[in-house]
């Protein structure tokens, strides 16, 4: 366990530009997202104001961050590492079992995106002028730490098994970005009439968002909710685990 933190470590080393840079983009992402859909919505659509938009927004604006950053980065770094044997025999030399190289990128890839998930949250709070209660970001927090499992998962997977840098994109920006923003991004699910927001409301991305917001502002635990997605996680766990390492070894 403890030569996985050496992938960790060595990236935190070697790559402090990138967590600038990861560190701006974070910052751009959180502003425009907050004014485009809790400031300008909020003036020109003040029915929607009534219900408080700013708190409802806010828990789609933090999963939204982290769960994309946190996709993005597992599955373009995945696909890179593994198309790139000579670094993956370089840290085979250094003592690493594939089992523990799985581990390292694992937590590696779910820290990037918690870290975008907790600069998310401290952002909204200074831009509201922290009328967010800190206890509303801890339970946004606890439903996107498991998300986050989840989505790393399979975004290593895809790396590791497709190539193609566009096709990445691709489920980046014309699947995960349009899911996010479908599952209660702008209002709660419960509020959208409709067979397909129904089934919609049981999708992963749906339970991430929801599971914070219904927490944070109506106090409501979803037991069943958080129950599922560790069911999911856990299965994304032994499946990527299985068919990673068997790439990893080829």
């Amino acid at each position: 366990m403890n030569k996985s933190w050496l992938l960790v470590s060595e990236k935190l080393r070697s790559k402090p530009i990138d967590l600038l840079h990861g560190f701006f983009f974070n910052l751009v992402g959180t502003l425009f997202l907050f004014l485009t859909f809790c400031v300008v919505l909020k003036e020109f659509l003040p029915r929607i104001g009534d219900i408080g938009i700013t708190e409802v927004v806010i828990p789609g604006i933090i999963a939204g961050i982290s769960v994309t950053v946190a996709y993005a980065i597992a599955v373009f770094d995945s696909s890179r590492f593994i198309q790139e044997r000579q670094l993956a025999d370089q840290v085979g030399i250094a003592g690493l079992l594939p089992s523990e190289i799985y581990i390292g990128k694992t937590v590696e890839y779910w820290l990037a995106g918690m870290m975008h998930a907790i600069l998310s949250g401290i952002f909204v709070m200074v831009f509201t002028g922290f009328t967010i209660p800190f206890s509303s970001i801890l339970s946004i927090w606890l439903f996107t730490t498991v998300g986050m499992v989840l989505v790393t998962q399979i975004g290593m997977i895809l790396g590791a098994y497709i190539t193609n840098s566009k096709i990445h994109i691709l489920t980046v920006t014309c699947l995960l970005m349009p899911l996010m923003l479908l599952s209660g991004f702008l209002a709660p699910m419960y509020a959208i009439q409709g067979t397909f927001w129904s089934v919609f409301f049981c999708f992963p991305t749906s339970l991430i968002v929801e599971g914070g917001r219904a927490l944070s502002i109506y106090g409501e635990f979803n037991y069943l909710g958080l129950l599922f997605l560790l069911i999911l996680s856990g299965v994304a766990i032994w499946t990527c685990r299985h068919f990673y390492i068997r790439k990893l070894v080829r």
